[in-house]
């Protein structure tokens, strides 16, 4: 009889489970490509660029341009973009920042070592005030050994030693000396400057600064990221402790907003320091929002298998400012990929947070307070302005998610794109939550978007809606033809046209 009922419990699950995992994979193994609706009167018109692949609101492919995996193109028409290293583990080649007109490189950064400057995830190309000059910000990743580790203050039954993130600063208008190849990095800012723990009395860093914080009000430490504290995928200090997946600059403030999807938090600092003040007490974390447990302690903030408590985001992806000019400027918006959302059903979210008071000031998360929604969003922090998943048709949807991954865009009409990278899967919503556009991508390898026309580059997801008339796009694919550096592609409607420039 008992095993009947075993049985029995495992044929429900599996049931149950099935239909979930359907939901994701049909859209890369049974459903069709392309453009699923198209509401022209809602949507806002522009190129939509996917990898190296540009496609008009039809989802017709205009033209193709050599890739540079999650590459930006500029409004000189030029392609910056961050080339992962080929290969795995130790053998992984060395990562690149470039820029490219066409098939000629402009500028090139090479990482001159994986253990001190892995890059990953993000770049970000800003015009420095200062040195009134284009320069880049870029995530990199350098490695901790555990003797350091564990003198800071690491448990040293969490591993011990592993890797964190920093943002390093690349001068573009001076050469790379290869003799000194960090030569032209003018600025860095990095977590382990900025750790706290309550572990061990006499934890201190490299530099003599103490790591060691007020555990009866660890709110005092509201500045630093607790050394021990568990990430989504282990415990305490470890290989990829940050894993930043996002970076993006605010020219006005000043500041870099940091998106990390193992802390499940999203950091704000200072860019106005030098780097000497940015490695010490004032480089501390400005603003941090979405996992007040990480400096609270408090159970009450702490998710639990049936409630998120106070956190926020699960893993969260590409956090961003919305642009000035655009509805909601100022505001951020997140994708909430909900990978390790304490619910059972799987399901991702679009956040719009407004972390502000009346005159500009950060307001924390924990000061705004909570409302509990009662559907899939759960408890909601007041800071939040609007939010979207497919649970506005049906309050059990899991239909829109991507465990890893995905962004969001503002447009200029206030629409906002949504792309979930596992399948390729592109939402573009109204402020009231109408769909205005649906696309499945058709360049897919594995669950990511990638430009299947390059196949050996190991590309990042890259879903862009650029206008009209951006000056990096518009005229561009005449003046290509007229050379002839765009060809017809066989097999396609006459109108189509493929190539590279």
């Amino acid at each position: 009889m008992m095993k009947k009922k075993i049985v029995g419990l495992i044929t429900t699950l599996l049931i149950l489970i099935v239909p979930v995992g359907l939901a994701f994979a049909v859209h890369i193994i049974y459903a069709p490509t392309g453009v699923m609706h198209w509401d022209e009167d809602l949507a806002y018109n522009g190129y939509n660029v996917v990898g190296g692949n540009v496609l008009d609101m039809a989802g017709n492919l205009l033209f193709t341009r050599e890739t540079l995996g999650a590459g930006v193109i500029t409004r000189e028409g030029t392609q910056v973009g961050l080339q992962k290293g080929k290969g795995k583990g130790k053998n992984r080649g060395v990562s690149t920042v470039v820029e490219r007109d066409g098939r000629n490189t402009i500028w090139q950064w090479v990482a001159p070592s994986n253990d001190t400057h892995y890059l990953h995830h993000d770049f970000e190309r800003i015009w420095n005030k200062k040195l009134k000059r284009n320069t880049v910000l870029v995530v990199s990743m350098h490695n901790i050994s555990k003797e350091e580790a564990v003198a800071a203050g690491s448990d040293p039954d969490n591993r011990g030693g592993g890797s964190a993130d920093a943002i390093i600063e690349i001068d573009m208008s001076i050469p790379q000396d290869p003799d000194n190849p960090t030569n032209n990095i003018i600025w860095q800012w990095r977590f382990w400057d900025h750790v706290v723990q309550y572990y061990k009395k006499d934890g201190k860093l490299p530099s003599g600064r103490s790591t060691y914080g007020n555990p009866k009000n660890p709110e005092d430490d509201y500045g630093r990221l607790d050394l021990n504290v568990d990430t989504n995928t282990g415990s305490g200090f470890k290989n990829d402790w940050n894993h930043v997946n996002g970076i993006d600059y605010n020219a006005e403030r000043d500041e870099i907003l940091i998106s990390c999807r193992e802390n499940s938090e999203n950091f704000v600092i200072d860019h106005s320091l030098t780097t000497e003040e940015a490695a010490g007490p004032k480089g501390d974390i400005v603003y941090r929002w979405s996992n007040p447990y990480n400096y609270t302690k408090a159970e009450e903030d702490k998710a639990t298998l049936l409630s998120n408590g106070h956190q926020q985001t699960f893993g969260q992806h590409h956090t961003q400012w919305i642009d000035e000019g655009l509805p909601g400027e100022g505001e951020w918006l997140t994708f909430e990929n909900g990978t390790y959302r304490p619910q059972f059903t799987a399901h991702s979210a679009i956040y719009q947070i407004n972390p502000y008071d009346k005159d500009g000031n950060y307001v924390r998360e924990k000061d705004a307070g909570y409302t509990d929604s009662r559907g899939s969003y759960g408890i909601m922090s007041n800071l939040i302005t609007w939010a979207w998943s497919s649970s506005e048709f049906d309050k059990f949807n899991n239909g829109f998610y991507s465990s890893h991954g995905s962004k969001a865009q503002r447009l200029p009409n206030g629409n906002t794109l949504i792309t979930a990278q596992e399948g390729g899967h592109i939402i573009e919503v109204t402020p009231d939550k109408q769909v205005a556009w649906e696309f499945i991508s058709p360049f897919v390898r594995g669950a990511g978007m990638v430009d299947r026309l390059t196949p050996e580059l190991d590309n990042d997801v890259s879903f862009t809606r650029y206008p009209l008339d951006h000056p990096g796009l518009a005229g561009r694919v005449e003046k290509a033809i007229e050379s002839g550096e765009i060809k017809p592609v066989e097999g396609t409607d006459a109108d189509a046209i493929g190539g590279n420039y």
